[in-house]
Parts: structure tokens; C-alpha cells; sequence
């Protein structure tokens, strides 16, 4: 290479000019690629600047950020807030505490305005209402739940109002009355209101619910209204509300409209009630509890309960209230699920927490140990593992009740039905140790749910669950005795002819009858028949359909009204409790200049955000 360099020192020359002139191309082209754009899109943000802001959207975003996150009203008085929203908004200014607050009033009165259109539209209604308490203060919180023509359910919040003074029956009463009033929801259009077991919310319904003194009466009772004693075991505040009649005569079905004849209006009591329906999953939840500690006066249950039981405690206890001990167990889990702590305010949660401990019960004697607690024995172990098996029907059926969205009042009859044949298969078993147990849930079962084991359809109650859980296209008549089937076939049949006659379906058929009825013989006309053939056609086509989907329904249209009828109420008032978690977020200690108007509405506006 040296030698041809000193032999042509020309062609080396050459040979670096055009070495040098390829790199500077080669620069200049990628300096040019470089400057330009390397897709249209880039090319238009070149071209044209971001749009203009405005200050409306700005101010219009930063209230439904203060809605939606539960924020405080003083974050938009914060520097470092403002600071981020002038610099994300190119310099919009940040509306002020009272501008924000106003904001807030015209939102919520937006949404009201458009909750009631919806509830004016629906046909008939649920609402759950309860009482709870936070910082010294008292509300009173509603929830309203309807069917849509689509089946779909709709759910919404409807007040949590402050509660000032007693919580009296009549308090109540009052407090119910004016919020179903502020809705526009009459006593015909709402089913039912569900509330808990407390003394004060039954008799505030036995008082003050609309009743109807009926004069006719049927042979298959579907006009009939009998009043029974509610099972004083269900009160768990007042042991004098066993005296209180639950399930008090009532308008059924669509007859809510007229007063007693003859009476003045205003002599007749001004706070009208619906019906009231006691939450099923409390009860429930009392026959987990209250009812299956009598188990323990049985010897040997009682012996392995105390003793297992407490060795959960210990544990549950050391891992809630010790940072060290929680760090030493989430090093023996690493990434597997960690411990559950059982609630006393949430059904169920003992049932999880037992659950969890036996997923980690390959780990659990490293736990006791690192906790420095006696380790489970062998026997121990078995008994958990049965005790779990034997509460697992109950806590199944608590979480299928206590839904929303995809929960109706025609499961509750199967779904009792079917915890009962589960516990009663367990007690036919050989089981080891939870025998008692099994025994004490039965009889806690068949005594708070009596009137619907007997399926005595003359009871209000039990002949709205029944015809709830027959309109329900997964239930029909499967969960019914066979014996029970015909009678309740034909409370059917008839409770779909008076509820589609009384709902109009039947209009043109009722003129042709009373046209010329005039000769005194009480006969139904061929019009008459022709639409109850009809009906009853469309019943035993509907009951022999194998499509178990709600959407079924949309092929028979008279049973359709039947399900938006009697399922639109739920069998549980848990809706009203998860207001309350949602509540619980924004009454804080530290907001104590938040005023009981602007907290109701902040609760609402977050609850209902799909309204708005």
C-alpha cells in the first residue's frame, strides 16, 4: 500500500477529493431529512399551532376533576393546582372556591332534572333507604333502582341528606315521604322500599304505608291481603319490635291511586309510604352469626371452635395491629395473596378471611411462627376445612342477594330453596366436627324464613316473591315443588290478565264489553275470551321456553310487564351501604367546612356521574 501510494501520488489524490465529497453529500442529505417532517401528522402540528383553549372548557374540566376525585374545594385555591392547570391550559386562569361551588349547583340541579325525566319514565320503581353516621353527624340515604325497557337495570342515588334530632319512626317516615315526593315517585310507581331489620324502620312503614281495604275476594287468593307477625329474631335493636306487623296489608299490584272512599284529603294522613320489604341479606347474615353461635353449646363443636377460632384471631390480630409482624408475613407470601382481616360491618369477610388462610395453609406454619403464636394442629386443620365447607352455601347465597346490577327479587325464592337442600345434603353427610353447626343453620333458616318455606300465596310477601321468581326466565317453575306447581301456574295466568288490564294492554277489549252489557247476566263476552286465550297462550309458551336468558322475554310481552312489575325491586338494601363507602370519602374530619348541602351533592354527583 505504501509503495503504490509514492508510485501515484495523483490517483491517491484524487481518490480523498472524492472520499471527502461523499461525506459532505452524505451530511447535507441527512441534515435535510432531519429539518423535514417524517409524517403528514407531524407535518400539520408544524404547519398549525394546538387549538385555542377555552376558559369554559378549562373551568368545565377542572370542576369535573374536583367531582370525580372526591378532592377537596380549596385544591383549586392551591398554588401548585393552579400552577399545573395555567401551564397545561396556555395561561386560562383557575375559577375560584365560590365560582367552583356554583358550578357545582348547576351541575347537580343538570342532573336531578334528568334522574327525575328518567324515573318518570320508568314504570315502576325500588328504593333502599338506611341511616348512617359519620363525625358526629346523622344522614339519611336513598337509592332508587328501576328495569328498563331493555331489562337492563338502572341504578342511581337519591338523597343523603342530613338527619338531625331522634331517629323516630316518624322521623323517618317524614324524611322517606318528602324524598320520594322531591322525585315525583307516588306510592303506585315505587314496589317497595328496602331497608334493614331496625325497629324504627318497621314501624315507620306499619304506620304510615298506603293501605287499600279491598271488599272483593277470589278462590285463588290474588286479591287477598293477610297480615302476619314479623319473627321478633330478625330485630336485632329492639326487642319490642316483635309486637310490629312487617307485613301489613298493603295495595297490591297496581291499585296505589285511591284514597279510602269518603275520606277527606286532608284529613288522611299526609306521609304515604310504599311498601317495605326487610333486606333479606341481613337476615341472612344474622343466621351467620347470631344463629350459628348456638352451636357452640354443643360440646365437642364448641371445643374445636373456641380453640380454632382463636388461633385465627391471634393471628388476624397480630397482622392488623403490628407493622413488624405484617412485614414478617408479607416476607413468607412474597407475591402469593396476602391475609384477609375479618370486618364486623361486612358480611361475609369472616368467611373470606377463613378461606384465604387455608389457600396459604402450606405457609401458615412459617407464619405462626414468625408471629411466635401456637401452630395449628392436624385436627385443627380438618375442622377449618369443614367449617369452611359448611358456611360456603350460606356465604354463596349472601353474595348472590346483595347485587345490583344483575340481581333481581325473582332469585330470591330459588336461591333460599337452594341453600336449604345444600345444608340439608351436609347434615345428611358424615360430617366430623360442624354437625351442630349445620343443625343450628337449618333451624335459624326455616325460623327466619317460615312464611316462605309454606308458600302460602294469601301472604303478600311470599306471593311477590313467587310470582317474581316464576317471571324470572331461569327460574320459571324448576325451584317449585312439584305438587305446588299447578296452583302456582294458575296465581300466575291470573296475576298476568289483571296486571295487563290494569296497565291498558287490554283497553279496546274492555270497551267492547261495556258497550252493550246491559242485560244483567255477568258473562264474559267473546272479546273477553279471546284475550284471555291469548294470555294463557303466551303464559305456557313462555313457561316452556328452554331460553333461560331475561332477553326471552321480549317474545312474550305480557309476561315481560310481569318481570318489570315484581323484579324491579332487590332483595337486599347493600345499594344504600356502598352510598355510604362512597360518602365515607368525602365527610372527612378534616373537611369540616364542608356545609351538609354541598356534601350531599358532591355524594350524588360522584354516585350518579353516568347521569350527569
Amino acid at each position: 500500500m505504501w509503495m503504490f501510494q509514492s508510485e501515484h501520488p495523483s490517483l491517491v489524490k484524487e481518490y480523498e477529493k472524492h472520499k471527502q465529497a461523499f461525506f459532505d453529500n452524505a451530511k447535507t442529505l441527512k441534515r435535510k431529512r432531519d429539518d423535514e417532517p417524517s409524517s403528514p401528522k407531524q407535518s400539520k402540528l408544524k404547519l398549525f399551532p394546538p387549538a385555542h383553549v377555552l376558559q369554559g372548557d378549562v373551568d368545565k374540566l377542572v370542576t369535573n376533576y374536583i367531582v370525580a376525585s372526591m378532592s377537596p374545594l380549596y385544591t383549586v385555591e392551591k398554588p401548585e393546582f393552579i400552577q399545573l392547570i395555567k401551564g397545561l391550559s396556555q395561561g386560562k386562569q383557575v375559577i375560584t372556591r365560590k365560582t367552583l361551588s356554583g358550578r357545582i349547583n348547576v351541575k347537580y340541579d343538570a342532573m336531578i332534572a334528568k334522574l327525575t325525566d328518567k324515573l318518570s319514565a320508568a314504570k315502576f320503581v325500588c328504593t333502599t333507604a338506611d341511616i348512617w353516621s359519620a363525625n358526629n353527624k346523622s344522614f339519611m340515604g336513598m337509592t332508587v333502582h328501576w328495569l328498563n325497557d331493555d331489562l337492563k337495570r338502572e341504578s342511581a342515588g337519591l338523597a343523603c341528606q342530613r338527619f338531625q334530632g331522634s331517629h323516630t319512626y316518624d322521623r323517618i317516615a317524614e324524611i322517606i315521604a318528602a324524598i320520594h315526593r322531591k322525585f315525583d315517585l307516588d306510592v303506585s310507581k315505587v314496589v317497595t322500599t328496602v331497608t334493614d331489620n331496625a325497629s324504627n324502620f318497621r314501624k315507620a312503614f306499619s304506620e304510615y304505608m298506603v293501605t287499600e281495604v279491598e271488599t272483593n275476594s277470589e278462590s285463588d287468593h290474588t286479591d287477598a291481603n293477610m297480615t302476619t307477625n314479623a319473627d321478633s329474631s330478625d330485630d336485632d335493636d329492639d326487642a319490642t319490635a316483635s309486637v310490629i306487623q312487617d307485613n301489613a296489608s298493603y295495595v297490591h299490584l297496581d291499585v296505589c291511586s285511591a284514597l279510602t272512599e269518603g275520606a277527606d284529603e286532608d284529613e288522611f294522613c299526609a306521609i304515604q309510604l310504599p311498601p317495605h320489604t326487610k333486606c333479606i341479606c341481613h337476615s341472612l347474615n344474622l343466621i351467620a352469626t347470631t344463629d350459628a353461635d348456638k352451636a357452640i353449646k354443643n360440646a365437642q363443636y364448641g371445643k374445636y371452635h373456641h380453640s380454632v377460632m382463636g388461633k385465627c384471631q391471634a393471628v388476624w390480630n397480630a397482622v392488623h395491629r403490628s407493622s413488624k409482624a405484617a412485614d414478617s408475613v408479607e416476607a413468607i407470601l412474597c407475591d402469593n395473596k396476602k391475609l384477609l382481616i375479618p370486618c364486623q360491618t361486612r358480611w361475609n369477610s369472616k368467611y373470606d378471611a377463613i378461606a384465604r388462610l387455608l389457600e396459604l395453609k402450606e405457609n401458615l406454619d412459617k407464619i405462626c411462627e414468625a408471629l411466635k403464636l401456637p401452630k395449628f394442629a392436624r385436627t385443627e386443620m380438618e375442622f377449618l376445612a369443614e367449617y369452611k365447607a359448611t358456611v360456603e352455601p350460606l356465604a354463596i347465597t349472601l353474595d348472590g342477594l346483595q347485587g345490583d346490577e344483575h340481581c333481581y327479587y325473582g332469585m330470591l325464592l330459588p336461591k333460599l330453596t337452594q341453600l336449604r337442600y345444600r345444608l340439608e345434603k351436609l347434615h345428611m353427610s358424615t360430617l366430623q366436627y360442624c354437625g351442630a353447626l349445620v343443625n343450628a343453620l337449618l333451624v335459624g333458616l326455616t325460623t327466619r324464613f317460615q312464611q316462605f318455606w309454606q308458600l302460602e300465596i294469601s301472604d303478600v310477601i311470599v306471593r311477590e316473591a313467587v310470582l317474581a321468581a316464576v317471571a324470572h326466565p331461569q327460574y320459571k317453575l324448576k325451584w317449585l315443588p312439584p305438587d305446588k306447581r299447578d296452583n302456582v301456574t294458575q296465581l300466575f295466568l291470573n296475576s298476568v290478565i289483571r296486571l295487563n288490564s290494569a296497565s291498558g294492554a287490554a283497553v279496546t277489549t274492555a270497551a267492547a264489553v261495556n258497550t252493550d252489557d246491559d242485560y244483567g247476566y255477568e258473562e264474559t263476552t267473546p272479546a273477553q275470551n279471546v284475550m284471555q286465550n291469548f294470555e294463557q297462550v303466551t303464559v305456557m309458551q313462555y313457561l316452556t321456553d328452554n331460553d333461560v336468558t331475561v332477553e326471552t322475554l321480549h317474545k312474550y310481552n305480557v309476561v315481560k310487564q310481569m318481570f318489570l312489575r315484581f323484579n324491579a325491586s332487590l332483595p337486599s338494601s347493600a345499594p344504600v351501604e356502598r352510598l355510604f363507602s362512597v360518602a365515607g370519602l368525602i365527610e372527612t374530619p378534616r373537611r369540616n367546612r364542608l356545609s351538609d348541602k354541598m356534601f350531599e351533592k358532591l355524594t350524588l354527583l360522584k354516585l350518579n356521574h353516568g347521569i350527569n
